[in-house]
């Protein structure tokens, strides 16, 4: 791979919420019949427990893979002159910004993420339709911030841009 293009995703760690809650309404579900079973005067629901208990099972697992696949479908992408951002699962969209019209780019490391190796890079810039960008859950936080920073200097002295507050 060209390494003038460098690709990286959202950790799936930022889904340890929905995966959590997803384990919890799955696990209703496998206990829904013997739930309903010990209720008092709910002699209908007896016979429909098994399909309750699929339903609970079948958007949990649902709800999941659902969460999965939105961060797996989030990426960055730096190039030589700019920075683009996808994201979607059925809808793709794609958000470039023009390394030229980057302003900042700070990093923050939470205690989560830092036990992984992990952090946020957050992008500033002039860009109209997206000012600012965070790049959630990546590797190596600082490398990416110093590598935009200098591709950022790189763009303006090529195209000869100035920043301006």
């Amino acid at each position: 791979m060209d390494k003038s293009i460098m690709i990286y995703r959202t950790s799936q760690l930022t889904n340890t919420g929905n995966f959590l809650l997803a384990i919890i309404i799955t696990l209703i579900g496998f206990f829904t019949p013997e739930i309903i079973s010990k209720l008092p005067h709910i002699d209908q629901l007896s016979g429909n427990s098994k399909n309750i208990a699929l339903v609970f099972i079948l958007i949990g697992i649902s709800y999941a893979f659902w969460s999965f696949l939105v961060v797996q479908c989030k990426t960055y992408q730096i190039t030589l002159e700019e920075l683009i951002y996808t994201h979607g699962v059925i809808n793709q969209d794609i958000d470039p910004i023009e390394l030229y019209r980057v302003k900042d780019a700070g990093v923050s490391r939470p205690i989560l993420l830092r036990i992984f190796g992990l952090g946020n890079v957050t992008i500033y810039s002039s860009d109209k339709t997206l000012p600012q960008l965070e790049l959630s859950a990546v590797k190596s936080p600082k490398e990416i911030a110093a590598i935009i920073r200098l591709r950022v200097e790189k763009m303006r002295t090529a195209k000869g841009v100035r920043e301006f507050d």
